[in-house]
């Protein structure tokens, strides 16, 4: 077999890590995963299966990238403490929450998440928020409201805690909070009401998409854009979403699935919304991290078509653009 400088004129580069800014056609060799690896162009999005977390469930809370993620809680059932990192291969099961909870808030990284709001097997809506630093969860601030069917965005240190429903009696939230890493800040509420909706973005620049509003739980396609201080209407989604997975920015967001019974998978691109590959399977109740790319997103667990068993396999979306493909031998 010719060697690829034989039939290039150059050696592959050996590196510990993955290029920064490789260029179209340019192979590398890492020596940390011992794979050899190329930039190449996707011309179709896809979705891949990745590896199937170690607990099936559902309700989870999600945070992190699709090479770097962590899933936590759910119902399994019962509700499960069960936490899960995952290194774009495999999911391996780590130091479990505090208090076993879902339907929670989740954002954050995979070694610096945080947990808000939720439902304890109790019966209980807790105030408290917990926070992960890669090894351990430990108790952060409280915030003002006891809900779940929250959302949340941004990095552990400065996100948002957005609308949601509390009970008894059931009453669907506004409130938008602020989290500066040690306490929880009261900020301008959303325009409508609204629980189970996705959301991406960050404290200055957020996105709070679909979910259901009272009176009846309607479940809407509606959006409403942050930009640090207010609320404001937003192009209404193509499809009505509810716990659906979403990844990316204000400008840039992939809003996947949906319960019920949905494979819609569209693109925001900051102006218009438009259809994109759709789910192999109709995935609801899933886990996702909301900083994961627009074009590299991922969901895990959940059911399918909202009907038992409950799930533990993960998909993974790659959108149109440059993408890093592993060499293989054949």
């Amino acid at each position: 077999m010719a060697d690829y400088i034989n039939i290039k004129g150059q050696n592959i580069e050996v590196v510990a890590s993955d290029p920064a800014n490789p260029k179209l056609g340019q192979i590398w060799y890492n020596s940390t995963s011992n794979t050899s690896k190329g930039l190449d162009y996707q011309a179709t999005g896809t979705w891949a299966s990745g590896g199937n977390l170690n607990t099936a469930r559902r309700e989870l809370m999600g945070a992190g990238t699709q090479t770097a993620a962590l899933a936590f809680g759910g119902e399994v059932p019962p509700d499960t403490t069960s936490t899960e990192s995952y290194n774009g291969t495999s999911w391996t099961s780590v130091t479990g929450m505090p208090f076993a909870r879902r339907n929670g808030a989740g954002t954050g990284t995979q070694t610096a998440a945080l947990s808000s709001t939720g439902t304890h097997p109790s019966g209980t809506w807790p105030t408290i928020s917990e926070e992960w630093n890669g090894s351990s969860w430990s108790t952060g601030g409280s915030f003002t409201t006891s809900k779940y069917l929250a959302s949340s965005v941004g990095p552990q240190t400065a996100a948002l805690l957005i609308g949601g429903a509390s009970t008894p009696p059931f009453v669907v939230r506004t409130e938008t909070e602020e989290y500066d890493g040690t306490s929880w800040t009261t900020k301008n509420p959303l325009l409508t009401a609204k629980y189970s909706s996705s959301a991406v973005g960050t404290t200055a620049a957020a996105l709070h998409i679909g979910g259901a509003t009272p009176p009846g739980g309607a479940v809407t396609g509606t959006v409403q854009s942050y930009d640090g201080t207010s609320w404001t209407a937003g192009t209404t989604a193509p499809v009505v979403s509810y716990l659906s997975g979403a990844a990316g920015i204000q400008t840039s967001v992939l809003l996947s699935g949906s319960s019920p019974d949905s494979t819609a998978n569209n693109l925001w691109d900051g102006t218009s919304w438009t259809a994109q590959t759709a789910m192999p399977v109709a995935k609801g109740y899933a886990g996702y991290g909301n900083i994961a790319t627009s074009s590299a997103a991922w969901l895990a667990g959940g059911q399918n078509n909202n009907t038992p068993p409950n799930l533990a396999d993960m998909i993974e979306y790659t959108g149109v653009g440059p993408v890093t493909r592993t060499i293989t031998a054949s």
